[in-house]
């Protein structure tokens, strides 16, 4: 092959990688969204992506942090000083929270995030069936460009346009290539045989 064909090859390859991995990000976000209006927070194979909305686990998780946290088991052992994700939902509205545990009483654990000045410690407690995981950790400020994501103005520009500019640079590729011609002739199958 000529050195021309194999960087248009490599080109096409890494072009297609590309389209896959675009359409996978839309299909995760299209997940997401949908998970969202339900609830704050969205879950895949036993782990939870959740981003930080308040300041109250300052300066350990900061707001528009993504918090990653893994499914804990009912028969997990959680200790004084774990960080949790626990669900803190009422009628009105969908809400999760993320926490230290400061102290544990019989089958309920009380929580209070890091940021004195604004968090509250968590009286009533937070039972084990409530609890969504146990922090693993963060990815700093990722959330904000998830939140910016959400939006149908953030989907249009970093999903769909990209999506729409490769589709017609795929249409333009095939329009110009042209393909070879595979025309079989009497003489090669007269010789098979």
């Amino acid at each position: 092959m000529k050195k021309k064909q194999i960087i248009r090859k490599i080109f096409d390859i890494f072009l297609d990688i590309l389209i896959i991995f675009i359409f996978l990000i839309t299909c995760y976000l299209v997940y997401f969204n949908l998970k969202s209006e339900k609830s704050n927070y969205v879950t895949v194979f036993g782990i939870h992506f959740d981003v930080c909305e308040t300041n109250s686990m300052e300066p350990f998780i900061n707001v528009g942090d993504l918090i990653i946290s893994s499914k804990v088991s009912n028969n997990s052992n959680l200790e004084v000083g774990d960080v949790i994700t626990y669900d803190n939902s009422n009628s009105y509205r969908s809400m999760t929270i993320t926490h230290r545990i400061i102290r544990i009483d019989e089958d309920k654990y009380i929580t209070q995030g890091d940021n004195k000045e604004v968090s509250i410690i968590e009286d009533s407690g937070v039972t084990k069936d409530k609890i969504l995981g146990k922090y693993l950790f963060k990815i700093p400020k990722i959330g904000k460009a998830i939140d910016f994501l959400k939006t149908k103005v953030g989907f249009f520009f970093c999903v769909l346009v990209p999506i729409i500019l490769l589709m017609f640079i795929k249409i333009f590729q095939f329009i110009v290539t042209k393909p070879k011609n595979n025309t079989c002739n009497e003489s090669n199958f007269s010789q098979k045989e």
